[in-house]
């Protein structure tokens, strides 16, 4: 027979799960409202929320008629936990940190753009790529990025497009448009800047998404550049939670591929 106390535990525990399910869906049925399902990790929320609410209602009988899971299984758990959590606060302390002053080049990465428009990810890249410029007249620009599904013109065509239209210079700006990734952003940018005379050694500003930073950072350094700061845009507050945690998946993929 069960203490009170085990009783209790359980009880919150199944609680715990219900509310866990519910928002879940509620979260996941936003996320697809706004962006559409256009990652397979964009069904997470939807997953978690259902596997949530089988254990707290179909399942539960089966489950608090065993006992608790070993300590071994406990202790996988909680590693698991902790890296993750870990993982998410390098990604978050890296969103922040700001870039360094007077960089060489300040490489714009692209992001989706609705035929010739772009979208509002690429927008607020494009806005802060410029203010770096601006503020920092020496500084060039790099604008990456092919051209995808539903564009009718490369990425990189939209940045060079939007940055001249602030004002800035076209002698100011480096473009390559052939990349499908962000590695190969990075990858195709650093010859773009050496078939001008310039070199990886030279300080670097990455410009992207706040939460994409940490990643871009070090797929740059694989690629070849040396000195690396980031400078990041903001996203949709209610997404936001949703693409740091997609992120930190992201990174561990990148990590599995060996391209960081």
């Amino acid at each position: 027979m069960r203490s009170p106390k085990a009783k209790a535990h359980k009880a919150l525990i199944r609680q715990a799960l219900w509310i866990t399910g519910c928002l879940s869906l509620i979260y996941g049925t936003g996320v697809v409202a706004i962006i559409g399902y256009s990652h397979w990790f964009d069904g997470i929320w939807f997953a978690t929320g259902a596997g949530s609410l089988v254990l707290a209602g179909p399942a539960w009988p089966f489950i608090s008629g065993h006992k608790a899971p070993s300590k071994i299984c406990r202790a996988i758990l909680a590693i698991a936990l902790v890296s993750f959590l870990l993982l998410e606060g390098v990604i978050a302390c890296t969103a922040v940190a700001g870039p360094e002053p007077e960089a060489a080049y300040a490489i714009i990465l692209g992001a989706g753009v609705n035929g010739t428009i772009p979208s509002i990810t690429l927008s607020r890249r494009i806005q802060s790529g410029a203010e770096y410029i601006e503020y920092y007249p020496d500084t060039m620009a790099v604008a990456t990025g092919g051209q995808g599904p539903g564009e009718h013109v490369s990425e990189a065509s939209v940045i060079v497009r939007e940055l001249t239209h602030r004002g800035i210079a076209p002698d100011r700006i480096l473009a390559e448009s052939e990349s499908t990734t962000t590695k190969e952003n990075l990858l195709f940018a650093k010859r773009a800047i050496e078939s001008k005379g310039g070199s990886a050694e030279d300080p670097i500003v990455i410009v992207s998404s706040s939460f994409h930073l940490f990643r871009a950072m070090r797929l740059a350094k694989k690629v070849g550049f040396s000195a690396v700061s980031g400078l990041g845009s903001p996203s949709m507050r209610y997404l936001e939670l949703h693409y740091f945690v997609r992120e930190a998946a992201a990174v561990v993929k990148e990590k599995l591929d060996g391209n960081i």
